[in-house]
Parts: structure tokens; C-alpha cells; sequence
């Protein structure tokens, strides 16, 4: 059976999860050894629902964010301005201020809690 790529898309470790574990039980797949370890660790880093990550990188999309950067954005959950601002500066051309740096705090704010509960 050929396979071709007919789309490429960012996706958290949450939403990769998701997609792993469906072709898994559609059976497209069987668990070989290099899948298992992508699935152990999707399972660690990605245990969050995968809607809600989708829906906070549409939020830094929205903010005018790269689809790739926003995901990273998501997948680390930053807490402090200086850890966004690391995340930011993956891309050269990235231009921020600190408003946008909030705004950015707040847009995954709801997502990132489910991460780290307020103790």
C-alpha cells in the first residue's frame, strides 16, 4: 500500500497523541518499537485534551503567531514572560512587545492550568 503526504500541519503532543492512538485501534498500524516510544512519550508530554490544545493555538494564531511557534507555545506552557520570549525567538524574524507577550500568557492560560493545577 502506497502512502503519500497530503497535508502537513503542526500539532501539539496532545493532538499527535490522539492521532496515534487512533491509527493504533483502526488498526492501521500495528506497535512496533519506534511507535511505542513515540506513544510513551506523547502519553508523558501530551496527557492534556487535545480540543483544548487545538483551540489555544488557534488563540496564537489568531495573535498573528506561526502555526509551528504557537504549538511549541502550547506544548511547553510557558508560565513567565522570559520563557515566552525564549519560545519567540525560535524565528528571527519575530517581532514582540511586552503586550503581546501577555496576550499570549493569557490565550493559553486556560490550557496551560490543566498542565500545572495552582497549588
Amino acid at each position: 500500500m502506497e502512502r503519500r503526504i497530503l497535508r502537513e500541519e503542526p500539532v501539539s503532543y496532545s493532538e499527535a497523541r490522539r492521532l496515534l492512538e487512533t491509527r493504533i485501534r483502526e488498526k492501521e498500524f500495528g506497535i512496533i518499537i519506534t511507535i511505542d516510544r513515540a506513544l510513551s512519550y506523547l502519553r508523558t508530554f501530551g496527557d492534556k485534551d487535545p480540543d483544548k490544545a487545538r483551540e489555544a493555538v488557534s488563540k496564537l494564531v489568531e495573535l498573528g503567531l506561526d502555526p509551528v511557534v504557537a504549538v511549541n507555545i502550547v506544548n511547553i506552557c510557558p508560565v513567565e514572560e522570559g520563557e515566552v520570549r525564549s519560545i519567540l525567538s525560535m524565528r528571527k524574524e519575530a517581532v514582540y512587545d511586552e503586550e503581546l507577550v501577555k496576550k499570549i500568557l493569557e490565550a493559553i492560560s486556560d490550557y496551560c492550568q490543566s498542565v500545572y493545577p495552582e497549588e
